[in-house]
């Protein structure tokens, strides 16, 4: 950029009239800047520590890019919330299509499974290309037929879901070094209807139905946006337990708008006496949860930084580059929480969380 800068400063100088020099380079200098900067669109629909860790990831990182290449280019980041509404991830995208051409950012990035599918249906990705970051199922979306391949669509992304196998072997190996404490103990699998989460649960329930059909005990409720919904949905989940047929004494959240809420969380732990025993971020884990695995957000914001390079600078589509899973994901524990509950964590699990461990 100050090679840029340097260059308009010099045809001013070779004006000879000062107020010429003025206007010269207030002429120039929007030009100057226009033709060396970028623009991304990040539209995020909800805030997940893990979700927002990967988008700040994803811009630190593309300014690293920057540096490494000696690229004297600005990136403008503009971020918009849709706030968990599908209509107003549309509008978003709906208002950006309205404008000029020359207008369009020069790239589209959607956080979650609600803003990628906003992109999908509005077919923003024939005009910008878009990548997404945090989709939990990019095939049941229709983005892509399976991992490893290339999206029909200009879209490309990494879906931050641990496989449910990796998931249910790693609890096995834990609940068979304290089958004292986990034998007969159906665990409840809470969950909303928020989009992003379905697809996990379902995938969860299939790869349990047939071997451990009462592995899980299901307890849902339909997702209803904003504060109002937050205390209708905790409303709905302590009736439904409070009626249960078989108390239940731990219970398995995936990331989504319910396991944001503290509030159900000591609910459940205070009215009910049930611990959390799997979670999929790590806040979640420092909170009280016995365990988690999560995917490494600052990893898949790296990722998605290269791509977005390539696509800004190298004149890449983003179906170039294929749809993939993450490989890298961490493993943790509270020790606090095992304690109370007089668990035992095998050594190999300890060493395979290394530093994350938590009291």
């Amino acid at each position: 950029m100050f090679s840029t800068f340097a260059k308009c400063i010099t045809k001013v100088v070779f004006c000879p009239n000062l107020l010429a020099k003025i206007f010269l380079l207030c002429a120039i200098m929007p030009s100057c800047w226009a033709s060396s900067g970028k623009s991304i669109l990040i539209l995020k629909t909800i805030d997940l520590p893990l979700l927002e860790q990967g988008r700040i990831a994803f811009e630190e990182q593309l300014q690293v890019k920057l540096r490494e290449q000696v690229n004297d280019s600005v990136i403008h980041f503009d971020v918009k919330d849709a706030n968990g509404d599908f209509q107003s991830a549309v509008q978003t995208f709906q208002q950006v299509l309205a404008a000029e051409p020359e207008q369009h950012p020069d790239l589209i990035v959607t956080i979650a499974t609600l803003a990628t599918r906003a992109a999908i249906a509005t077919r923003i990705h024939e005009h910008i290309p878009v990548i997404f970051l945090f989709v939990s199922d990019p095939i049941n979306e229709g983005i892509v037929s399976e991992f490893g391949h290339n999206s029909p669509f200009n879209i490309t992304g990494e879906t931050h879901v641990v496989s449910e196998q990796v998931k249910l072997a790693t609890f096995d190996m834990l609940a068979k070094s304290n089958t004292p404490v986990f034998a007969d103990q159906p665990i409840m699998l809470l969950y909303s209807s928020y989009p992003s989460a379905l697809s996990t649960i379902q995938s969860l329930i299939l790869n349990t139905k047939s071997t451990r059909p009462d592995f899980f005990q299901l307890v849902s409720t339909p997702f209803i946006e904003g504060e109002v919904g937050e205390r209708l949905m905790q409303q709905d989940v302590k009736a439904q337990l409070e009626i249960l047929d078989t108390p239940v004494k731990y219970y398995w959240m995936e990331s989504e708008p319910l396991s944001l809420l503290a509030s159900t969380h000591q609910m459940l732990r205070t009215e009910f006496g049930i611990t959390q025993v799997f979670a999929e971020d790590i806040a979640a884990v420092k909170a009280g949860a016995l365990m988690g695995i999560s995917a490494d957000p600052k990893q898949i914001g790296l990722n998605a930084s290269k791509k977005a390079y390539s696509i800004l600078f190298e004149n890449k589509a983003a179906n170039d580059f294929p749809v993939t899973r993450t490989d890298d994901f961490q493993l943790c524990f509270n020790l606090s929480t095992a304690l109370a509950e007089d668990v035992v964590i095998p050594s190999a699990l300890l060493r395979l969380a290394g530093d994350n461990i938590f009291r």
